[in-house]
């Protein structure tokens, strides 16, 4: 295979990498010269990233096979090169449109239900550059996100593992602050209880959060689960509610009455 295509329409390189991927060459690690190749390619002719958003999109397969390893390996070929263009680039025209493409790599490789307990390469790279500490949320980041929010959350309905859904909590949150927050309790019902303590305790850290995830603190004193009541009331105290010496291990009937003082707070505390 041969990226050094010179002179270049965005839809033939793609038809030729899509061809490639559906194909029957094997499958190139993304440290071969030929994916290497097609990073520095694409980093110094610095194309319009919508043109690639075709490479990212569902593979819709059960099973992990050379099609969706190829797959793999030339979506985060690409998508590391949009990386690099938005570190070393800040002036590249199309610095938003970077992260929108991004944002919907994330959509398409995070949570692969083929993938079970495991991660895709690309989505290691999109998760990893969301939640680094050398790349802040901008407004470009947040508008991304943002805009694909839907689509993500429905890609994490639908995982098949909960690995993952801390650092996915972490990245929305990090980058949407308090609507993700707000997104997020929504789908409290559809959460473990893991999961569950886990984002509870990314409230109590976080400097804004809104009603509805105040109150979804409160709920969470009557979790079936130990673990997420203690958590809800480390973030209660944390944020400043009137939990006074409340005991998370307290009797459902005592933390009811507990909780109705609580969610006067909630409603009434701005944010």
């Amino acid at each position: 295979m041969r990226w050094d295509v010179g002179e270049y329409r965005t839809e033939d390189l793609v038809d030729g990498l899509r061809r490639y991927v559906d194909g029957d060459h094997p499958p190139y690690a993304t440290d071969d010269p030929h994916c290497i190749a097609l990073h520095v390619f694409l980093f110094e002719t610095a194309p319009d990233p919508a043109g690639f958003l075709p490479l990212f999109a569902p593979h819709g397969k059960q099973d992990v096979d050379d099609a969706v390893l190829r797959r793999d390996a030339i979506a985060s070929t690409v998508a590391t090169s949009f990386m690099r263009r938005i570190v070393e680039r800040k002036a590249d025209p199309h610095f938003a449109a970077l992260y929108d493409a991004l944002a919907v790599v994330a959509v398409n490789f995070v949570f692969d239900p083929a993938y079970g307990d495991a991660h895709t390469e690309t989505s290691v790279d999109v998760g990893d550059f969301f939640a680094g500490a050398e790349f802040p949320p901008c407004e470009e980041s947040r508008a991304a996100l943002a805009r694909h929010l839907d689509g993500l959350l429905a890609a994490w309905r639908a995982r098949v593992t909960r690995k993952g859904s801390s650092s996915f909590f972490g990245v929305l949150l990090r980058h949407l602050g308090a609507p993700a927050g707000e997104a997020l309790v929504r789908e409290w019902p559809s959460m473990d209880a893991e999961e569950r303590k886990d984002l509870l305790l990314r409230f109590k850290d976080q400097e804004e959060i809104l009603g509805g995830a105040r109150l979804k603190l409160v709920d969470g004193l009557l979790d079936p689960s130990l673990d997420v009541r203690e958590a809800a009331a480390a973030a209660l105290r944390k944020q400043g509610a009137p939990v006074a010496d409340l005991d998370a291990s307290a009797p459902d009937d005592q933390m009811e009455r507990a909780s109705v003082p609580l969610r006067e707070w909630a409603r009434k505390t701005k944010p």
